[in-house]
């Protein structure tokens, strides 16, 4: 049986955690526009997600407007057991077979992007919605994310995965004498991979609270729409950047 850490206590620490590394360590090693640019927009991204969530999940006016239930559905404490281990496991190895799937199927550019990221978005999703804690697919988006830029890179005589459609940003800036895979590895589980999977929640929430103003009692029909939808716009978020120089 596995033993828990906490409720909301550890999504707090884990968003308190971040916000050290962006600002301390990130904002102080900025060298060009782009870099800025690149922190600035995941930030705001992942702060503003985080914050709306916390105001519908943890106050009585969020309460009122969502349920009582909305701090269930995103911030259920994790437990360290063998069946959490899975689902990261999973969320990561789901996300890698869409985007080896889509490399070697022949289809073009934009749609092998497309299915590797909507692949990979409904990967994460579906280990939201079994975990009902955000910082399990976080932690598989972080360490896919991590996977792809180390398989890129020169480590290997190949690289690996030179061509695949999934566009992993990176964000380029090197955290004190850490080398630069090390830094995008602490870059993609505090800040890129937060700021993504904070974006798919409230979309769900969105989705959710237009639907039937409520969290209670939803049915299938309501996860398919609102699942949908948020992977639909992360995809779009996804082809944007991708096409952008961030």
């Amino acid at each position: 049986m596995g033993r828990e850490l906490g409720g909301f206590q550890q999504i707090v620490l884990f968003v308190m955690l971040s916000i050290i590394v962006i600002l301390f360590f990130g904002l102080s090693n900025l060298n060009e526009d782009i870099e800025f640019r690149s922190v600035v927009i995941f930030t705001l991204t992942f702060l503003g997600s985080f914050y709306t969530l916390l105001f519908i999940s943890a106050t009585p006016v969020g309460d009122r407007i969502a349920g009582k239930n909305a701090s269930l559905f995103f911030f259920q404490p994790i437990k360290l057991s063998f069946s959490t281990l899975g689902y990261i496991g999973l969320g990561v190895g789901g996300a890698f077979a869409f985007s080896v799937i889509a490399n070697m199927s022949g289809m073009d550019g934009d749609m092998a992007r497309l299915f590797a990221i909507g692949g990979a978005g409904f990967t994460f999703l579906f280990v939201l919605f079994r975990t009902k804690s955000i910082i399990v697919p976080i932690l598989s988006h972080g360490m896919f994310n991590t996977l792809v830029i180390i398989l890129r890179s020169n480590i290997f005589t190949a690289e690996l995965l030179s061509s695949n459609p999934f566009p992993v940003p990176e964000i380029g800036i090197t955290l004190g004498s850490l080398n630069t895979l090390a830094s995008e590895a602490i870059w993609m589980f505090t800040l890129v991979a937060p700021a993504e999977e904070f974006l798919k929640a409230l979309t769900l929430s969105f989705v959710f609270l237009s639907l039937k103003g409520k969290f209670e009692n939803k049915g299938i029909v309501a996860y398919i729409i609102a699942g949908s939808f948020s992977v639909v716009l992360w995809m779009v978020f996804h082809l944007i950047r991708g096409g952008s120089n961030i």
